[in-house]
């Protein structure tokens, strides 16, 4: 069902050392979010960022059977300042990790990129190895909402508004729906993307297969502040045009559709 997929058709593990991945290949998914730890409300709440992994194979039984968790990060104890951040050494470690779980093998090395060496003991000895019976890992779909998206992976930088196009909210606006709007002709290659924002982060950089077209929005977590009162108010529009209201007509009422006014809310919901 992925063979149209814009990663799989120059996807490297269709020159795997397993000939064919769609026996050896597992996708998974990352997912990574902040969530709350202790407190209650916006001001006293201390958030934790999570990082965990799930297969795309598995369909069944509850989500503890079906997502595993990689690590929980305090976010107010994060180093932010110098080279080796928090974030930074989390990162390596889970970029390295995901690597070989692609190759399928044993590493020959550690995450700072040193080879093991006799005094490695049973690191040395079992590097190249086959992992889990010569099965492999492929990273297919990243799921982060848009503030991760910014300040972690980086796919968007100042203006713009999505990592798949190139909406923003001066010349290719985000609000344009008609079929010939201008970001329907902006979709990011990732060739393009790169040139773009060739500080992108390393989870893409360096874990083979991994593009931007592994982002995949999630609409609950991706919509802009604001964007409600235009789906809001065409749906009004619509249901004021199709069923009409008592003693008022469409054209006399106050302006619905694109940019829904605190007066039209308060003259529905009184309605």
């Amino acid at each position: 069902t992925m063979e149209k997929h814009p990663t799989y058709a120059d996807h490297p593990m269709h020159t795997h050392s397993r000939s064919d991945h769609r026996k050896f290949g597992i996708p998974i998914g990352m997912h990574f979010d902040g969530v709350v730890s202790t407190g209650s409300g916006r001001k006293w709440a201390r958030m934790i960022e999570s990082f965990s992994w799930s297969s795309h194979l598995c369909k069944r039984g509850a989500s503890w059977f079906r997502n595993f968790l990689i690590c929980l990060v305090q976010k107010i104890m994060l180093v932010k300042e110098g080279a080796e951040t928090t974030m930074n050494c989390v990162w390596r470690e889970l970029c390295w990790s995901l690597y070989w779980c692609y190759q399928g093998v044993q590493p020959d090395r550690d995450s700072s990129g040193r080879l093991y060496t006799p005094d490695d003991g049973w690191l040395y000895d079992h590097r190249g190895e086959p992992l889990a019976g010569g099965y492999f890992l492929t990273v297919w779909t990243l799921k982060v909402d848009l503030e991760w998206l910014r300040d972690y992976i980086k796919l968007v930088g100042a203006g713009v508004m999505c990592a798949l196009c190139g909406a923003n909210g001066l010349d290719v606006p985000w609000t344009g729906c008609a079929f010939d709007c201008e970001w329907v002709g902006s979709v990011w290659s990732d060739a393009a993307h790169l040139a773009r924002f060739p500080n992108r982060h390393k989870l893409i950089r360096h874990v083979p297969g991994v593009t931007i077209h592994a982002w995949v929005p999630d609409w609950l977590h991706t919509k802009h502040i604001g964007c409600d009162s235009y789906f809001l108010g065409s749906i009004l529009m619509a249901l004021f045009i199709d069923c009409g209201l008592p003693g008022r007509t469409p054209t006399s009422l106050p302006s619905f559709g694109m940019g829904l006014s605190t007066h039209t809310h308060r003259l529905v919901f009184t309605k």
